[in-house]
């Protein structure tokens, strides 16, 4: 039955009709009726059936949207990276308390994009994780420890400032690992979107 046959039965126009077929919006509970009696199916499964495709076009909206944020956040990892190193040695002074607050902001974005955390339950891609963070967080601390003017600090600072200089760069060290094990771990980030 075409949207004009089926216009005419209701006493609407054919654009209300495809008003209602695209979701742009919905028929009165009469006209519902009527439908039912048009198309020869009980009212309920009509209505089973308009929330059903309702839910499944909510469902698709909100997994493009992870999507997308999930994609747009591991891509700008690979920009926080080098900006973290920058941070970590300073060059000719330079800081900028933004970059890693930006650093935890995307990592804490990337993984609240994640629909299926099904590859986290293997505990074989687990490990490969572990063993990935433990080597670079230790990489890191040695690259960290190649830097002059922070090993200079060590020579004639207070305990209290050494601490709180050596918590910080720890605290460095962790998210520049956290953002390259979510680079390194492409593999997962697309299995988590295509499945």
């Amino acid at each position: 039955m075409t949207q004009s046959q089926v216009a005419a039965k209701l006493n609407v126009s054919r654009k209300t009709v495809s008003g209602w077929e695209n979701d742009h919006s919905m028929p009165d509970i009469i006209n519902i009726a009527k439908m039912s009696d048009i198309y020869h199916t009980s009212l309920d499964d009509l209505v089973r059936e308009n929330e059903l495709a309702h839910s499944n076009k909510t469902y698709s909206n909100q997994n493009k949207i992870f999507s997308k944020m999930h994609r747009i956040t591991y891509f700008l990892n690979f920009f926080l990276v080098p900006l973290l190193y920058v941070e970590l040695f300073r060059p000719y002074g330079f800081h900028l308390l933004l970059i890693p607050l930006f650093s935890i902001i995307n990592g804490f974005a990337f993984f609240s994009s994640i629909q299926n955390w099904s590859a986290f339950k293997n505990n074989f891609y687990l490990l490969k994780l572990s063993v990935i963070f433990v080597l670079t967080f230790i990489t890191n601390i040695f690259i960290s420890l190649l830097d002059d003017t922070f090993l200079n600090y060590f020579h004639s600072s207070s305990i209290e400032f050494l601490f709180g200089l050596a918590m910080g760069r720890l605290l460095l060290v962790f998210l520049l690992t956290f953002c390259l094990l979510i680079i390194f771990s492409s593999k997962v980030v697309s299995k988590t979107l295509d499945a």
